[in-house]
């Protein structure tokens, strides 16, 4: 694990003031105190939009994609808890759908790691949920707790 992280942290390559490529995340590009890209090494099945807030461009960001790396070697837990908390939330609801239904449901598609290191996490509806299902399900992380949701 600690190979992985030194190999892929270090590999920070300057294309131009406002744009980056992350190894092993790909290009992002710097808007509005944000470094932002679609990219890959995230998620298993699919692109995730990651942002990562700074002060400003030339922010050392080794520490923060080491945080991002922790996160990826968490991932599968992480979505595990936020379904059940999906899932649970149907539950009170009376809108009761599987787990499994609600994997199918849902999937992480952002994620943003904000200056005082706590995430912002959103779950978006696949393109065939039912209209009742079909909106964003937000969440703020700090170290592993789970602090704010847009669900109860």
């Amino acid at each position: 694990m600690f190979k992985f992280l030194i190999d892929s942290i270090i590999k920070l390559f300057i294309i131009s003031p406002k744009l980056k490529v992350i190894e092993p995340f790909g290009e992002m590009k710097y808007i509005n105190n944000e470094w932002f890209g679609s990219v890959e090494g995230i998620s298993p099945d699919h692109k995730i939009e990651l942002s990562i807030c700074v002060n400003n461009p030339d922010d050392d960001l080794t520490e923060k994609v080491l945080l991002i790396n922790e996160f990826v070697q968490d991932y599968d837990l992480i979505v595990l808890n936020l379904y059940t908390l999906i899932f649970e939330h149907y539950k009170k609801l009376k809108l009761e759908k599987t787990e499994e239904e609600i994997e199918k449901m849902y999937f992480l598609s952002a994620l943003s790691l904000q200056k005082d290191h706590s995430w912002w996490l959103v779950m978006e509806p696949a393109y065939n949920v039912e209209s009742i299902y079909n909106y964003f399900i937000r969440f703020t992380i700090i170290g592993r707790e789970i602090v704010w949701k847009n669900i109860n």
